[in-house]
C-alpha cells in the first residue's frame, strides 16, 4: 500500500513537472525554459573564450600554456556537446502545445545528463581559470623581472 501512494506521488510529482515545463516552452519565444536558455547563453560564452585560446601557435609554448590550450579544447568540447543535448530539447514549433509537452518531456528525461555535462564544465572552466591566473601572474612576474636587469 506504501509503494502504491509512493507511485501515485512520483506520477503526481512528474506530470507537474511536465506541465510546468510545457507551459514555459509555449509562452516562450525560442521554445526554451528560462533554464535551458540561460545555460546556453552561458556555455556559448565559454565555447567562444576556449576558441579564441585555442589558437594554434608556432612558436614554442612553456607547459603552463600547453595546459591552457588543453583544457580550452577541453572545454570546448564539454560546451559543444552541451548545447548539442540542450538544442535536442527545444520544440520545432514553440507555439504547438503537444510539441512544447514532448520538448518538456525530453528535457526532464535529458536533465540528469545535461546538468552532469554542465558540472563537468563547471569544472574545467574553474581549472582554466585557475592556470589563466598562474600564466598570468608568472608572465607579468618574468616582465617586472626583466624590467629589473636592464
Amino acid at each position: 500500500m506504501v509503494g502504491l501512494v509512493s507511485n501515485i506521488i512520483q506520477f503526481i510529482d512528474i506530470g507537474t513537472q511536465v506541465v510546468a515545463g510545457a507551459k514555459a516552452i509555449y509562452a516562450s519565444t525560442d521554445g526554451m525554459t528560462r533554464e535551458n536558455k540561460n545555460m546556453e547563453e552561458s556555455t556559448q560564452l565559454i565555447r567562444n573564450l576556449s576558441i579564441r585560446l585555442d589558437v594554434s601557435t608556432t612558436k614554442s609554448c612553456s607547459d603552463d600554456e600547453r595546459a591552457v590550450r588543453r583544457l580550452a579544447q577541453q572545454c570546448r568540447s564539454l560546451s559543444e556537446q552541451l548545447l548539442s543535448l540542450i538544442a535536442t530539447t527545444v520544440p520545432t514549433n514553440p507555439k504547438s502545445r503537444t510539441l512544447s509537452v514532448f520538448a518538456a518531456l525530453k528535457n526532464l528525461k535529458r536533465m540528469p545528463e545535461i546538468k552532469e555535462l554542465e558540472q563537468k564544465l563547471a569544472c574545467c572552466r574553474t581549472e582554466l581559470h585557475f592556470h589563466m591566473d598562474v600564466l598570468s601572474r608568472y608572465g607579468n612576474r618574468e616582465a617586472t623581472l626583466m624590467d629589473n636587469t636592464c
